[in-house]
């Protein structure tokens, strides 16, 4: 309400990151604000309880960073979160570290993606649940695809005809 309009930002663009506690705070503020959120990059943060939640992350793509010999968290709790949110059909990416403990941010700075990664984020953006983008020709597609929630209006088209519905997601 306040950074964005002040700093000319891109609402479907707000982009929330953070290392540690700012991790932590990077879930929290993923989960609360949906709506705001167009991407997110947790690093050296999880809880399990944020799976509960999977609902609501599914449709916002997250790219978590763990060390490997870290412990708080310790990487089973990172593995153990990204495996609820593949469950859900979520947009999750996860890289761990060998070798590194809690200060993986360099790492993750580091990454050839990481700020493509950031450029590409857009609310806009739609998502296949399960990340499938690739069909058989002849094969029924059978998928849900959608976008975070937040805008006002959704509509849904295939082959210029609308369908669905006004919601944030829909099956194809």
């Amino acid at each position: 309400n306040f950074i964005v309009p002040q700093n000319k930002g891109d609402i479907n663009r707000v982009i929330v990151g953070g290392l540690s506690g700012g991790g932590t705070g990077t879930w929290d503020f993923s989960i609360r604000h949906p709506l705001l959120t167009a991407a997110s990059t947790p690093i050296s943060a999880a809880s399990v309880g944020y799976g509960s939640s999977a609902g609501t992350l599914k449709w916002i793509p997250i790219w978590h960073f763990q060390g490997a010999l870290d412990n708080a968290p310790h990487p089973n709790t990172s593995e153990t979160l990204g495996n609820t949110l593949k469950n859900a059909g979520s947009n999750y990416r996860y890289s761990k570290y060998a070798n590194v403990g809690h200060g993986c941010w360099g790492n993750a700075w580091a990454e050839a993606d990481y700020f493509p990664y950031l450029r590409r984020a857009n609310k806009a953006n739609p998502w296949t649940l399960f990340g499938q983008t690739e069909f058989c020709p002849g094969v029924p597609i059978n998928v849900t695809i959608g976008v975070s929630a937040g805008f006002t209006e959704y509509q849904w088209r295939r082959n210029g005809e609308a369908y669905g519905g006004n919601t944030n997601e829909t099956n194809v």
